[in-house]
C-alpha cells in the first residue's frame, strides 16, 4: 500500500508546480519540496503514515509560501477524501530553520495520512 501512497502524494505535491524530491534525493534546486513518508500503525482497516515535508528556498516568504500551497493541495475537510485511497490529511505539527551552510530557509509540516487497507472495501 505504500507504493500507492506514495505515487498518490508524488502526483498531488507534483501538480503544486515546484520541484519535488523524495527525502535523501540529491536536491539541485531551491524552491523545492522534500518530502518522506514513514509508515505508523495499521489494523485490518486502515493504515497510518506520517508525511514529513520541507519547503526550501532562499527567501523566507517563498518558503512559507510553498508549505501553504502544499497545505492546500492535501489537507482534507470533513468526509472528502483525498484520493481513492487516502481517506484523510490532518496537521500534526512543523516549524522552520535556517541553513547557515546552503543559505536556505527550511519550513517543516508534519501530516497524518489514514490509509484505508487494501483488503478492504467501504
Amino acid at each position: 500500500m505504500i507504493k500507492k501512497v506514495t505515487e498518490d502524494i508524488s502526483k498531488i505535491l507534483n501538480s503544486t508546480g515546484y520541484s519535488v524530491n523524495y527525502y535523501g534525493a540529491c536536491i539541485d534546486d531551491l524552491d523545492t519540496i522534500v518530502y518522506t513518508i514513514i509508515p505508523q500503525r495499521a489494523d485490518t482497516v486502515k493504515e497510518e503514515y506520517r508525511l514529513e515535508i520541507t519547503a526550501i528556498s532562499n527567501d523566507f516568504v517563498k518558503a512559507m509560501n510553498i508549505l501553504d500551497d502544499v497545505k492546500k493541495a492535501i489537507l482534507t475537510s470533513g468526509d472528502k477524501p483525498l484520493t481513492d485511497n487516502i481517506l484523510s490529511v490532518v496537521q500534526t505539527g512543523g516549524g522552520n530553520i535556517y541553513n547557515y551552510e546552503t543559505e536556505t530557509h527550511h519550513f517543516k509540516g508534519y501530516f497524518i495520512l489514514n490509509v484505508k487497507n487494501k483488503e478492504v472495501n467501504f
